[in-house]
């Protein structure tokens, strides 16, 4: 995506939605000298908006990419998914701008083998504890610093994602009065 592409897509989500844009999002997957591309790309970005980097190799997290996020201000999205190291454990540093959490698959598995054992997607047919206490953690410490907190999670990651939602609710309640932070 070249600079002039972000530029008209950003113009395209602001005529259609009547409110400020605070938050996107630029995904980015097996590029080159990442990091420098990543710095040069997001500094060239209009001022104003949270911008956020998911990732899905997990060789491009480190040191190099940490400093590109931290030079522009942008932030990591963590990602719960197959490719990538534990949700809790992908940088060094959160503890600035927002939370951002996509909680997308559980361990081993690829989005058409879980699409195809969790459809219709009506129950939690695959608990992923483990990850719901590291999802929980994490926001807890992000809400102890006053920081925002945004999560979504899809279908894949345990068969429903409103009930995994609505799981990570009640055990963010338990963590939370028990002060298990």
């Amino acid at each position: 995506m070249t600079f002039e592409n972000a530029v008209e897509a950003a113009e395209f989500i602001s005529s259609k939605y009547p409110h400020p844009v605070r938050t996107a999002i630029v995904l980015g997957s097996g590029l080159g000298a990442f990091a420098d591309e990543l710095e040069s790309f997001l500094s060239e970005l209009p001022v104003g908006p949270q911008y956020a980097v998911e990732l899905r190799d997990p060789e491009l997290l480190g040191e190099r990419y940490e400093r590109a996020l931290a030079a522009t201000g942008a932030v990591h999205c963590a990602s719960v998914h197959s490719r990538m190291p534990p949700v809790d454990e992908q940088v060094s540093d959160t503890g600035r701008g927002p939370l951002l959490i996509r909680w997308m698959l559980g361990a081993g598995d690829d989005y058409e083998s879980a699409s195809a054992r969790f459809s219709p997607f009506d129950t939690r047919a695959r608990p992923d504890e483990l990850n719901r206490n590291r999802v929980t953690g994490m926001i807890l410490k992000a809400l102890s610093s006053e920081r925002d907190v945004h999560v979504v999670a899809a279908n894949n990651a345990e068969g429903s994602a409103p009930l995994t939602v609505r799981a990570l609710a009640e055990t963010l309640v338990q963590r939370s009065t028990a002060r298990d932070w």
